[in-house]
């Protein structure tokens, strides 16, 4: 999985040797856990779209550049079967949505990490995990849709433009929502070690920095972050704390 996502993040592309291992390991799985290879499959193309666009923008761009619309259809497309990912997955992965008690939701000048009027309850740390996947990769997705068609504003096809990146803001939104309310839960789980807050970095650092995000959400996420690498000494999440708080922003687009 980590392979995957830094493979988006540095723009390249899934060795052939592990897409192959994911292949055999699906053919492995049981039902339950066959989920988390559809998902690598989704993650490769992910992957394979990130390479392509990268490849079209670098060095000024080509030809391919000048109509981002293909990139934005296969986009929509790896977003569309997230969903559908999303809507087949077997009880297990379902979890409860809990109403936040007053006393306990983060305030302007009082921090708390529960964030909003709800929380997620999972069945366990790792369906949380495979969930914050899930919202972190459509932000992504979201992410290059807006970044793409902000390079088409101005042009002939500004009206469709302004519509997607408002869907796209409002998808990203709903994943933000998300991702904070599985916070409490990777706190309260019981399943203690390092590895359970490491969980958190990537999702809380991706919302921290999507263009869709707030102000508060930003000052929240940087809290949590600082909560986790004092309370699990993890060294990587006051660094990206501190990356949020100077404005280092992740390039999903080159030049953008």
């Amino acid at each position: 999985m980590q392979i995957m996502i830094s493979n988006i993040f540095y723009k390249r592309r899934i060795s052939t040797s592990v897409a192959e291992l994911s292949e055999i390991a699906w053919s492995r799985r049981n039902d339950q856990t066959q989920a988390l290879e559809e998902f690598l499959r989704i993650l490769i193309q992910l992957g394979e779209l990130s390479a392509d666009i990268h490849g079209a923008y670098k060095d000024g761009g080509d030809r391919a550049a000048e109509n981002p619309g293909p990139f934005i259809r296969r986009a929509l497309y790896l977003d569309a079967d997230l969903v559908s990912w999303s809507m087949s997955l077997s009880p297990p992965w379902r979890y409860n949505v809990m109403n936040t008690p007053a006393h306990l939701r983060s305030k302007i000048d009082s921090y708390s990490y529960y964030y909003g009027d709800t929380y997620h309850l999972f069945n366990s740390v790792s369906f949380a995990s495979g969930w914050n996947n899930y919202y972190q990769t459509r932000i992504v997705i979201q992410e290059i849709v807006r970044s793409l068609c902000m390079r088409t504003v101005g042009s002939g096809m500004a009206d469709t433009s302004h519509e997607t990146i408002a869907m796209a803001n409002t998808i990203s939104r709903q994943m933000i929502h998300s991702i904070c309310a599985s916070v409490p839960y990777h706190f309260n789980s019981g399943e203690v070690g390092v590895g359970v807050a490491f969980r958190l970095l990537w999702p809380l650092f991706i919302t921290a920095n999507c263009g869709a995000t707030t102000p508060e959400i930003k000052d929240w996420v940087m809290k949590t972050l600082e909560l986790v690498g004092n309370t699990a000494g993890i060294q990587q999440a006051l660094m990206m704390s501190q990356s949020v708080k100077k404005g280092h922003n992740i390039a999903l687009i080159p030049g953008t």
